[in-house]
Formats: structure tokens, C-alpha cells, sequence
């Protein structure tokens, strides 16, 4: 622990000429009086720091909106409370909802489910910790310190998206890291090994349920092989493997919920095109080259995109139906491709469909009636595999399509 302390109050002293100021330092008695009422005792660095260095300050900035390290000593006044600190923080790990992660054990009740869910939020917001930092904007943020539970002493960060643990990371560290500008490659490589630590603890398809559970997709019951191969011969061609994969161990589709988005098509809506078989409309790269440059001048493997106008020659000549069930309603009219996604019931979102034949077979593009269609060319995972149809749904999570 003193190895830490020199180390972050030589970081102080480095930043003193960057406009970096602390507040007075506590006495030791008040904190002391503090930990006593509500029966908390303080990680030893960040007592050390209140009484030694400073309480609170205006420092390095951790988001462009938020540069203020919170006053103990008027925390409360501050619009904080100390009201659950004494509880136990209970995570020993990151818990992410926008990410699947939901509560082990919850009850199959959407109801039920919604207030333990509310309980959890509550727990993270009031008990065990105190708050360091806190970006009040749009993209809310907070960091903060976890005083009681496993975890103590460690910093954590709260977003809209769920809570992040940084393991091993001590106030001390936390700081002297922020003060030193290296925060960011610190929480970057963080992100990494969570995004390693999560795909090791689970399945493809378990990723894929939690996801489609935590956003109401409402999956429908798997379909078996014969209805595979049943689907292949009626239609006259051949699956690519991992969306068979997909519709036989995740899920055949999903349900209308009552927003009515997202939603995922069910092998039987998109067999209802009929021109499955038909040749998809851009067979080759070559072919596809040719009519970007056309289109635009150049070409440009990661930013391509084919206005309708540039597509119309392309496109099967049958009229999409008043009542089209597609959206866009133009899908009717391209080829060799399965609809798998729908963002919303809306002829202007994004719809992602999986092409059947010719060199893009197996990728997994997406179109809208008001912008196109954009093609991914070798899209891939930041682990470096490529979009399929078991990992394209995280790829919707952070928007990449």
C-alpha cells in the first residue's frame, strides 16, 4: 500500500502544472467518527489520500464532460447519500444487461423478473460504495469505489448499460492511472479481456438467447432437421450451415411483441419470397466493383453502399405486394436471400438478410427502402471471425447494422 501512495503522490506532484487541484486534506479523527456511525471502514488508500493528499479536486478529465472528483467531506451536500454505504455491495463481477446478463436463478416472469432486475439497479446506486466521479450527461457514467463485499477497495464503473468491474484496480491505481493519462488504454484493455471472459463462460448459443432475452425478442421454438431439409427441397437449395445451425438450436424466428420490434423472421416468413433459388444480384466481386464505380467513382471495400436507382437493373421486375409482410417491401424483388432481421415495423429501418448463392454466400448484408443496400464485405467480429448468423446479433448490439 505505501508503494502506491509514493506512486500516486508522485503523479500528484507531476500534474501540478496541468491545472490539477485538491481540495484541504480531513482529519483523520472525522473520517475515523465517520467510519464509526456507519459501521464502514474506508479502503486504506483512499483514507490515505483524503488525509495526505487532498479531498476532492478538479482533475484530469475521465469523459470530456466530467473533470470533478467528488468531496467527501460534503458528499452529501454534493447530492449524494450515504444512506446504504454500510450495506454489502454483493457483485464479484461485471453485470451487464444491454450486453444479455440477467439475475441467475430469476423466475420465468417477465413481472418477477422486471423487480429483481430493479432491486439489482437499486443495490448498485446505494449500497457498498461511494461515488468518485460522475458524467451526468446523455451518456451517463459513474465511477465509484466499492467500500464493503468481495470486491472492496476495488473502482467500478456504472453506465446505462450495466456495471463493469476493473479487477485489482485500487483507488490509488484508479487515479494515479487518470492523473497520468493512461486511464483510457487501461479501460480499453479491460474491455478486451471482459469481452474474452464472457465468451469463454459461454456457448454461441447461450450468447444469442441472452441476447434475444434481455431485448424482448420473444424467440420461437427451435426447428428440427426434417423441417431443414423439408425447407431445402421445397425450395431448392441449400442452407448455409450456421443458419441452420441457428434455427435448430437457438431460435426459428421470434414472436410479434407488442412494439413490434426487433423482430427475427422465422425460416417459413422468409421461404414465403419464392425466389430463393433465383440468382442473388451481384454474383462476384468483380460484378459488384463495377457497379460501385459506376455508382460513385470509386471503390471503397468498407464504406460501400447502392442507392435504389443503382440497384433497379438488378432487381427481379415482379411489383412488391400492397400487403407486403417485407420490410422493405423492395426485398421482394432481390434474389437468392433470406430476410433474418427486422430493426423496426417501419419502411424506413434496416433489415438484415443472408444471401444464399454466388461468392457473398453466407454473408450477411443489410437494406432499407430510404437509404439501400449496404453490402459488408468480410465483416468480422472484433476477435477477428467473420458476421455469421450465431454472431451477427452482437454485431446489432453496438450498432453495426
Amino acid at each position: 500500500m505505501n508503494t502506491e501512495m509514493e506512486l500516486l503522490k508522485t503523479a500528484v506532484q507531476n500534474a501540478a502544472d496541468k491545472g490539477i487541484r485538491f481540495g484541504a486534506p480531513m482529519e483523520a479523527g472525522q473520517l475515523r467518527a465517520w467510519e464509526t456511525r456507519h459501521n464502514v471502514t474506508l479502503p486504506e488508500d483512499y483514507f490515505a489520500f483524503l488525509t495526505e493528499i487532498g479531498d476532492g479536486g478538479v482533475i484530469a478529465p475521465i469523459t470530456p464532460d466530467c473533470d470533478t472528483l467528488v468531496p467527501f467531506g460534503s458528499y452529501e451536500e454534493s447530492g449524494h447519500s450515504f444512506a446504504g454505504v454500510g450495506k454489502p455491495f454483493t457483485l464479484e463481477k461485471s453485470w451487464m444487461p444491454d450486453w444479455g446478463d440477467t439475475i441467475e436463478g430469476a423466475p420465468d416472469d417477465e413481472a418477477k423478473l422486471e423487480k429483481l432486475m430493479d432491486k439489482r439497479w437499486a443495490m448498485i446506486r446505494r449500497d457498498g460504495n461511494i461515488t468518485l466521479m460522475e458524467d451526468k450527461t446523455d451518456n451517463f457514467q459513474r465511477w465509484f469505489l466499492v467500500v464493503t463485499g468481495p470486491c472492496r477497495g476495488e473502482v467500478w464503473m456504472e453506465s446505462e448499460f450495466g456495471v463493469l468491474r476493473y479487477p485489482g484496480c485500487t483507488f490509488s491505481n484508479w487515479l494515479r492511472l487518470l492523473l497520468e493519462g493512461k486511464w483510457d488504454a487501461y479501460a480499453a484493455e479491460r474491455a478486451k479481456e471482459e469481452e474474452k471472459e464472457r465468451e469463454s463462460r459461454t456457448t454461441p448459443q447461450e450468447r444469442c438467447l441472452e441476447y434475444l432475452n434481455s431485448r424482448k425478442y420473444r424467440p420461437k421454438p427451435t426447428a428440427c432437421m426434417s423441417e431443414v431439409r423439408a425447407f431445402e427441397a421445397e425450395h431448392g437449395i441449400v442452407l448455409p450451415p450456421d443458419y441452420i445451425e441457428f434455427v435448430t438450436t437457438v431460435a426459428n424466428g421470434s414472436r410479434p411483441s407488442r412494439n413490434y420490434f426487433p423482430k427475427l423472421y422465422t425460416m417459413q416468413e422468409a421461404g414465403s419470397l419464392g425466389n430463393l433459388d433465383k440468382p442473388f444480384c451481384f454474383q462476384t466481386m468483380e460484378q459488384l466493383e463495377k457497379v460501385i464505380i459506376k455508382q460513385d467513382g470509386r471503390f471503397h471495400p468498407h464504406a460501400i453502399h447502392l442507392r435504389w436507382s443503382t440497384m433497379e437493373e438488378y432487381l427481379d421486375k415482379r411489383v412488391p405486394a400492397e400487403n407486403s409482410p417485407w420490410v422493405p417491401p423492395m426485398l421482394e424483388r432481390i434474389n437468392g436471400c433470406l430476410p433474418l432481421w427486422l430493426s423496426v415495423r417501419s419502411q424506413s429501418r434496416k433489415t438484415a438478410f443472408l444471401i444464399l448463392n454466388g461468392e457473398f454466400r453466407g454473408q450477411i448484408w443489410s437494406v432499407s427502402l430510404q437509404n439501400g443496400l449496404n453490402p459488408y464485405i468480410d465483416h468480422r467480429t472484433s476477435n477477428g471471425d467473420r458476421v455469421n448468423v450465431m454472431n451477427f446479433l452482437e454485431k446489432i448490439a453496438i450498432g453495426a447494422y
